[in-house]
Formats: C-alpha cells, structure tokens, sequence
C-alpha cells in the first residue's frame, strides 16, 4: 500500500539522518581529539628540548674539565688530597653536580663523591663498594679512555634515573690520559616537576623493564612498538590523554618511557555540546517528521488508500460505488476523474458485454453465449423438471445473394430474416446465430407439439420471405433439425449441437426446406453422427501417420502385351492394427472437406517412397493417383504438386492423375486449367468413373486427358445387360476415336475380363486380376519386366 510504502521512506530517511548525524557527531570528535594530540605533542617536543638542554649543559660542564688537564695530575699524584678537594668542590659548584668520579685506565676508582638525596651538603663516602661507583664501573662510562670516546644522556643509575655525561681526560697539551671523568645528576622528582612547568602538564619517566612488568600497559607497548620513532597517543578517559615516547639511553637502547598526561577539557566539552545539540535537534526533527506523518496520513495517505481500496475493489459488483470529493486539490480532481471513468465504464461495460455475447450484424447473441444458455437448459434437463428443445437451422440457398450481389446483399437478408424468425418465437426462446448463416434456437419449457408448430412457423416465414436486388428476386428455405433435450439424456453442449447439426443435415439432403425431428433410432442421424466422429480420426490419422498406401494393378488386355500399371490406394489403420477400407471414412472426408489434406498427404508419401525405390521399380510402368475435386478447387494445390514433382525428381512419363467425372463437373474451367498446366510438365490424365454423369460426352472434348477408366458398374453387368455392355462399347469406341486408352474398372470374372478384351479395351482393372496390397510388396516381381520410358 502507497501508505505504508510512504512511512517506510520517511523511516529510511530518519534513519539515513541519523546515521549523517552520527557520522558527523564522530567526525568532530575526532578532529577535537587530533587537536588535542597536537597540543600534546608539541608539549612533547617541548619536554624533549628540555631534557637535551640539560644533558647538553652538564655534557659541557664534565667536557670542560676533562680537557683541563687537572684530573691528569690528581691521578700522577695521589697525595694531591687539596687539589682534588677543590676539583671536585669546582666541578659540582658549576652546574649542581652530586654525583662524579674519576676512574683510571685499570678500571680503578680514583676520586669520587655523592651527595645525600635528601641533603646537599652532606657528602658520602665513596670507595668501589658504594653502589654510584659500582653501577659506573659496571656500566663501562669510563672504559672509553682507550678510544677516546664519550657518552650522554639518560642512565638507570642505583635503582634511579640519572642524567651522565662522560669523557676521557686529557692532559695539558691535549693528549690522551690515563683516567675519565664521570658526571651524573639524579633525576628526581623535582627534575620531573620543571619539566611538568615547562608545559603545565603531567610528566612521568619510567625504566621500560618497570613499564612492562605492568600487565595492564601490554596494548600501548604495542603501539609504542609500532612507532617507536614517534609518540602514541592513549586515551585514558573522556578527560584524559595520554602521550607515550620511546627513550634510549646513553648507548642508544631503548630504556625508558615518557609519559605526558594531558586534560581533555576542551573535547569533553565539545563533545558534551554536540551531544546535546545533536539529541537537540534529534528531538525537533522527530517532532516535525510526526506532525508532518499527521498531515500527510491525514491529507494523502487516507485519501490515496480510499482511491487504492476503490481501484483494487473495481469489478462488476462495484462499479456503482463513488469517491467522495472534497475540497479543490490534486486528489479531489483525481476522485472526481476516477468518477467520470466508473460512469463510463459503466457505459462500456454494457458495450463490451452486448460485443461479447451478440452478433454485431443480427443483434442476436452470438455462437458462445448460446453455448452458455444451452448448457443451462441441459443443466436443468438433467434434473427432469424442465422439457427443452433445441433448433439447428441453416437457410438454404443463401450463397447464391452472396455470390450475385455481394456480401452487403447477404448482410440485409440475414438481419431481416433473424428479425421474422425472432417475431416468431416465445419470450422465453432463445436465439441466436451460430455461423454465417446458420441459427440455433432454444425453446424452453416447450412440449413437443409446440416445438414442431414453432419451427413450422419459422420454416414458412422463410420461405414467404423475397429479396430483390439488381432486378432480381430471391427466395429462400430452412432446413431444420429438431432434437428434444429430455431425450438425448445426459450429454455435452457440443453433443447437443452435433446431433443437432446433423438432424439438420438430413433435412437439406432430404430436399431442403424442411424440418427432420430426432427420435430415439434414427438410422440416418447415426450415419451423420458417425461422419463427424470420423473426422477426429481423420485428424489424428494425418497428424500421427496412420495412413497406409495400397496398390491395385491394371493388367494389359492385349495378348502377348506385359505393360503392367498400378493405381495407388488409400487405407486407415486403426488403433487396433485393423486395416479399414476407404469407404468407411472419404465421404465424412468430402463431406467436411478434408480431401486436400489427405491428397496432400499422399502425394507426399508416395512421391517420396518412389525415389527411394525407384532402382526397384521396373516391373512397373507406370503409377495412377487419385485426385480430389476439393484439391482441384485450391489454387494452391498446382503450386504444391509442382513443388513435390521437382523436389523428389519424378519421371513424370510414368505417374498419371485420376480426376472423377463428377469432380470434373463441379469446376469444368479450372479444371481444364489445372489439366493442362500438369500436362505441360509431362504429367498424364486418367478420367476415372466415365459414363456416370449424364453429360460425359459433351465435355470430353474439351478435356486434354490421356485415359479414360469406364465407370466400374457397366462393366460389372456387360454379361447379362445388352444396355451395360452397348454403353461400355461406345465408351471405348469413342476413346479409341479420341486416341484415347481405355481401362475397364471392376473387372472380377474371367467372363467379363474376355467380353472387355473382345471390344478392344486395352487395360482392365479388378479382383479377378489383382486384389489390393501394400505398396511395398511393388519391390517383388509382379509383371515382367519394361524399360522405364515406356510409353502408356
């Protein structure tokens, strides 16, 4: 919801404003906190400077008074006690020096004095054992006297931090003596005090052994160790920061810590205020975002969800519902649009269910909604309480205003007629048109009298029913099919409408314009009925190659002529492996129009078993297959055969195509068109089934075809009926006059075979000289052998 979806981002942007808030907040921290590290470290720096000062004086003052030359004399004469009294009253008057000795090249003591820590005018005795001269000569200050070098800086000197200088004598021309001079300061505490006033800051100075032995220091040892050149900075609380340095002593190792202590006064501060500032603002911005959430759940969020609910709620059942509208904003014009598009919805609404469910040219409903309605009334049928009938009606002879004065001629007929039919119906009645110029009517509650008096009445309204146009005048019928539904017991809408199709279908072959009722046995309706169960099969035969091609010889009459032909046939296999003959299943095919689809299949078939096997194939000269009038109807069908031919390389001297007398008759122009584009390709043309048709002569003339194949029931009879045997004559005289080759069909006795070849018919076709097989068995040997260009 576009609520929720907006408190979500209004949380988003709280929390991304809090976040910048914090970032900030840390930020300033930490630019307060690397201030403060400045200032200490420049404190630091100060302190350094400081204690090298101090180092660099008393390294002065000892460097001096070694190179006087006096302490070169005190060692030659020892007895010297006055002047080794005021040496070393000198030296320690100079710069405050408690601590000092002279030790000789042996590493023996030969002058030395401490002051009492606490009493500066009280002097200890020294000699080897006192722990100043033990610690000076065990740390080897004085032992540079043999390489003339000197040491400074920070000692641990006796349990104390010292500074010491130390420097080799020289006597008074500038050599090398015999002994050095060691000077220290005690670093105590009031030495830590001037420096703490130096930078007005805590100083500490540790032994480094001290500092480590503290458990608590291991994590800023390891900072220290990470910059040991440098200070590291730790923070001891909000109000406390620490500085660490790393400090050598005299001989450069590292021994000592420095620590400076500082107040973070101006952090704690700063931080304080920010804080307070930030919850500050935090607080504000909280109130405002609520009164904002408020105003916008208030003014928006309700309103959009009212216009969300209304739009997600927007079916038939609430089509009448409205938005209220108040005020003059962007929502209150949306509610307002959103009420105009509810009115007119409602408007379309009724538009798209009357295109849905009614015919557009007729106004009566269409194919689908009397599914519905019929699906209904056999709902009810089913629990015995109502009786219904239900009407198929096809008007008859409707094509021909279609085919003479056009389709707008046919639009008129069909809206005035469906008005008489409907004028003629109950209230109750339903009607409607179900194909171009088919109707289905559903009589309810209608007994069986009354159902056959009101599809009489819309028969005989038909028919007084004239049309003119173009100076003409038309008239049509109504070929009706009838069926109770009370009858037909339990069934489908799609099984009602079939039988009722078909029961229609039986009128019109009846003579047309009248009325075929179903009853219980109706042997006719059951043929009808099995022709539309038989184009599933159909179907499903095409789709999954069920199909089987067969072949019938057609033997020479001639004696001592070995041509041998063959036409090809069609079977079915059934689902149970049975073979079905093709008289079970082409009339549904002609019937429903589906010979183009089957002749398609077989030219397709054959021509492609022929050029796998045509090396095998001499014993034949040559192939007759059968063509449809449907396909000889299709102006695509002659592309398609042409394809076929050039594709699979088909010697075209040895097929011919039969073409029935009575397709011939439906389209004699296109067909003679077809005819003779094939022929010009080197195809041949066999008129099958001459004779039947009462005009089979008149156009035989006109016709370019190459063999005529004498209609199969005047041979069969030519032993008993002169009549059969004068027509099969004269047939085959003409043919011969027209340089034609003659085929007797249905040859089945030795008696009819002689009477066929004593009239000089050249081939005869029949079971008495070949029963149908697959076409497989042509590889074998049937007749002997022709060359492949025969001529038939």
């Amino acid at each position: 919801m576009i609520r929720n979806r907006v408190l979500g981002q209004l949380l988003v942007i709280l929390l991304v404003c809090v976040g910048l808030f914090v970032g900030f907040y840390l930020l300033m921290l930490r630019s307060y906190e690397r201030l403060e590290e400045a200032d200490l470290e420049l404190n630091r720096h100060r302190v350094l400077n400081a204690m090298d000062l101090e180092i660099e004086r008393l390294d002065e003052v000892t460097r001096g008074w070694a190179a006087s030359g006096i302490l070169n004399l005190m060692v030659a004469f020892p007895a010297m006690n006055l002047y080794r009294d005021m040496f070393v009253n000198a030296i320690s008057g100079s710069f405050d020096i408690r601590e000092l000795a002279v030790i000789g090249t042996d590493n023996r003591l030969i002058v030395a004095r401490e002051s009492e820590p606490d009493n500066e005018n009280v002097d200890l005795p020294l000699d080897e054992s006192s722990p100043f001269v033990s610690a000076v000569l065990q740390s080897g200050l004085a032992r540079h006297v043999q390489v003339a070098s000197a040491h400074k800086g920070l000692a641990f000197i006796d349990g104390t931090i010292h500074l010491v200088s130390s420097h080799p004598n020289l006597d008074f021309e500038g050599k090398l003596g015999v002994s050095a001079l060691v000077a220290a300061i005690h670093y105590n505490e009031a030495a830590v005090v001037r420096l703490e006033g130096i930078v007005e800051q805590e100083v500490t100075i540790k032994p480094l052994e001290e500092f480590q032995a503290d458990r608590q220091n291991q994590h800023i040892l390891e900072l220290i160790r990470n910059n040991p050149s440098g200070s590291s900075f730790v923070p001891a609380s909000q109000s406390l920061l620490y500085s660490y340095t790393l400090l050598n002593d005299y001989q450069g190792t590292p021994a000592f810590i420095l620590q400076i202590g500082a107040q973070r006064n101006f952090f704690a501060q700063a931080s304080q205020t920010l804080l307070i500032v930030g919850l500050g603002g935090g607080l504000m911005f909280l109130v405002l975002i609520a009164w904002f959430l408020v105003f916008l759940d208030k003014s928006v969020l309700r309103r959009l969800q009212r216009l969300s609910a209304a739009v997600e709620e927007l079916d038939d059942a609430h089509l009448q519902q409205r938005l209220p509208v108040r005020g003059r904003d962007e929502i209150s014009a949306f509610s307002m649009a959103f009420n105009g598009l509810l009115d007119s919805l409602q408007i379309s609404q009724k538009a798209l269910v009357q295109q849905a469910t009614h015919d557009a040219l007729t106004g009566l409903i269409n194919r689908h909604q009397f599914e519905y309605e019929l699906e209904a009334a056999l709902h009810a049928v089913r629990g015995n309480v109502h009786s219904h009938h239900l009407m198929f009606l096809d008007l008859d002879r409707f094509k021909i205003v279609n085919d003479s004065c056009g389709h707008m001629a046919g639009d008129i007929v069909l809206k005035d007629l469906a008005t008489l039919m409907q004028a003629q119906l109950r209230s109750t009645d339903v009607i409607g048109r179900i194909g171009g110029d088919e109707f289905g009517v559903i009589l309810l509650d209608c007994d069986p009298v009354m159902a056959r008096e009101l599809a009489g009445n819309i028969r005989e309204v038909v028919s007084a029913f004239r049309f003119e146009a173009d100076n003409r005048q038309f008239t049509f019928g109504a070929s009706i099919g009838l069926v109770n539904l009370n009858a037909l017991g339990m069934t489908t809408c799609a099984a009602a409408l079939t039988i009722a199709d078909s029961a229609c279908r039986i009128a019109k072959s009846a003579g047309r314009n009248r009325i075929h009722e179903h009853r219980g046995q109706d042997e006719r309706l059951s043929q009808q009925l099995q022709q539309t169960l038989w184009v599933n099969r159909i179907t499903e035969a095409l789709e999954k190659d069920r199909f089987i091609l067969y072949f019938q010889k057609i033997m020479s009459l001639e004696p001592g002529n070995p041509r041998c032909c063959a036409e090809v046939l069609l079977r079915l296999r059934g689902e149970d492996g049975d073979v079905i003959a093709p008289g079970s299943f082409l009339p549904a095919a002609e019937r429903y129009r589906m010979m183009g689809q089957i002749d398609r299949w077989v030219i397709t078939h054959f021509f492609r078993w022929f050029a796998a096997h045509a090396d095998q194939l001499d014993g034949i000269a040559c192939f007759s297959v059968n063509l449809s009038g449907q396909s000889l109807g299709d102006p695509e069908f002659l592309d398609f055969l042409s394809t076929e031919l050039r594709r699979h390389q088909m010697p075209v001297n040895r097929i011919w195509f039969e073409i029935t007398e009575t397709s011939l008759i439906e389209n004699l122009v296109y067909t003679g068109k077809f005819i003779r584009s094939l022929k010009e390709l080197g195809c041949r043309f066999a008129l099958d089934d001459f004779g039947a048709g009462m005009s089979s002569f008149t156009y035989l003339r006109n016709l370019p075809v190459d063999v005529l194949k004498i209609e199969g029931m005047f041979c069969k009879n030519i032993r008993t009926s002169a009549i059969d045997r004068a027509m099969v004559k004269s047939i085959n005289e003409i043919g011969q006059l027209m340089n034609l080759m003659t085929v007797a069909e249905c040859v089945e006795t030795p008696e009819v075979m002689a009477i066929c070849q004593e009239m000089g018919i050249d081939y005869a076709q029949g079971y008495h000289l070949h029963r149908p097989e697959p076409l497989e068995n042509c590889l074998a040997p049937h007749c002997e052998t022709v060359q492949a260009h025969t001529q038939v």
